[in-house]
């Protein structure tokens, strides 16, 4: 009896009960909501508050019981089966982006062209990249293109099919100027002799370190980057499914060794420059049915310990170009 007696003094004090502790408020009176929210419970959407005056936070209000008209209850959260999550729960972080897939081809041999300039033609990364490639998936890849060329490589018996045209320069390429170098082979090559080799030539992977020249001559690294986006276009004119990869070009030290007077001042910053652009080019040009992945050959490369004359690699550069390219090509076999 006691304990009746405080409990309905208490629910008198509070809620207007009658002298029974169980009997309701009277109808139309909604109950006051209690001043301290209920434990592990979510308070109701919209009814947060601003933190006091005095810069004390204010306890957020509960709704109690069943909603009136046009109140609604917080949805609860799920986890990804489905479940209502519990106390400290979290969602899983969004997944990484996949690998690359492995590359299906009509006869399972993947076709592989190294389209640049004299670094692609006259040196020897495309003798070591073969060599790794020959031991790891033998009789599964074949390089291509309507050149050959070789710069007394090992191995010998090397795949020397590619599309290297040394001395020439991509923003040149594609604005058609064949005349204002002396090219290997020459004359330098148009827009349309690139566009007529990929089709003579179908390839299913693109391997393309170009713009040392360019920046050399003091191109616009933009205008490097609109000439990418030509020979992109010819690639997937010939497949429209063919993979790119684009090299992040390696760092150069231009001095008299390279050639007789030869500078450039403009070169050690220019090549990070092109570098940096060609990351978010990458992203922009690179698609579901034809990727465009971009591959650092530039990092933890010496422009002088690495390279013969400070541009052109010699068999250490050649050695860590070809180990960045099969970095990139193996997950496709």
């Amino acid at each position: 009896m006691r304990t009746r007696f405080v409990f309905g003094v208490l629910c008198t004090a509070l809620f207007g009960c009658g002298e029974d502790a169980g009997q309701p408020a009277p109808a139309g009176t909604r109950q006051v909501m209690s001043a301290r929210p209920a434990e592990n419970t979510p308070a109701a959407a919209g009814n947060e508050q601003p933190p006091a005056g005095d810069g004390t936070s204010q306890p957020t209000p509960v709704m109690s019981g069943t909603p009136s008209s046009g109140e609604q209850m917080p949805t609860p959260a799920l986890n990804p089966d489905g479940m209502q999550m519990g106390a400290g729960e979290q969602l899983p972080a969004p997944a990484e982006p996949t690998a690359p897939g492995k590359l299906t081809t009509e006869n399972g041999m993947i076709r592989i062209m190294a389209i640049g300039d004299s670094i692609t033609r006259a040196t020897c990364w495309r003798a070591a990249l073969w060599s790794e490639l020959n031991e790891s998936f033998p009789a599964r890849f074949d390089f291509v293109g309507t050149l050959t060329s070789d710069n007394g490589c090992a191995p010998a018996s090397y795949d020397r099919d590619n599309q290297g045209y040394s001395s020439s320069l991509i923003t040149e390429i594609v604005a058609n100027v064949t005349t204002a170098r002396t090219c290997d082979p020459n004359p330098c090559p148009a827009l349309s002799d690139l566009q007529q080799a990929f089709l003579a030539k179908p390839t299913d992977v693109a391997l393309m370190h170009f713009g040392t020249n360019d920046v050399w001559n003091g191109k616009n690294p933009q205008d490097i980057i609109n000439g990418y986006t030509e020979v992109v276009k010819a690639l997937r004119a010939a497949n429209p499914k063919v993979v790119i990869l684009v090299a992040q070009i390696i760092p150069m030290n231009v001095t008299d060794t390279t050639c007789g007077g030869c500078t450039c001042a403009g070169c050690v910053a220019g090549v990070p420059a092109l570098n940096t652009l060609i990351t978010s080019w990458a992203a922009q040009q690179s698609s579901a049915d034809s990727p465009v992945r971009v591959v650092d050959q530039y990092d933890g490369y010496d422009a002088v310990a690495d390279n013969r004359d400070g541009v052109h690699p010699n068999d250490l550069g050649s050695k860590k170009i070809a180990d960045h390219w099969f970095a990139a090509l193996s997950p496709l076999f």
